[in-house]
């Protein structure tokens, strides 16, 4: 079955096809990019196309698009819980590779998701400070 392909602006250089003073590495200086339906927008960099917050660096999930392709019957990540980050660590997950996403076949087969709770805050303390004189 052929799916249909879908032009998306590029994530990465928002449209312009301009990155860092050269050409786009992710359009190549068009400012589109051509991506199979369905699509999703990328849980891992939430769609921003890059690997981090303020880098230079494409997000390894979807290649510095911000979308990526999905099956038909994609469901959200069960260990990942459909963020794209690993529940140990803030890299891609490993069961659906950053994407969030996964044919529901797959999570058929899967154990359920174990998460980690929570951390609030910055995780420097509990946050009360003490002077002493």
């Amino acid at each position: 079955m052929e799916r249909n392909k879908v032009k998306m602006t590029c994530a990465f250089c928002r449209g312009t096809g301009r990155s860092r003073g050269g050409v786009c590495p992710v359009c190549r200086g068009t400012g589109t990019v051509s991506l199979s339906e369905p699509t999703r927008r990328c849980a891992y960099c939430r769609g921003s196309g890059l690997q981090q917050r303020g880098s230079v660096l494409t997000c390894s999930a979807c290649g510095g698009v911000g979308w990526v392709t999905v099956e038909e019957d994609a469901v959200p990540c069960p260990p990942c819980g459909g963020t794209g980050m690993a529940p140990e660590s803030r890299l891609p997950c490993l069961t659906c590779r950053g994407k969030g996403f996964i044919p529901a076949e797959r999570a058929k087969r899967l154990p359920p998701a174990k998460r980690p709770p929570r951390r609030r805050g910055r995780g420097y303390g509990s946050g009360k400070v003490t002077l002493e004189y």
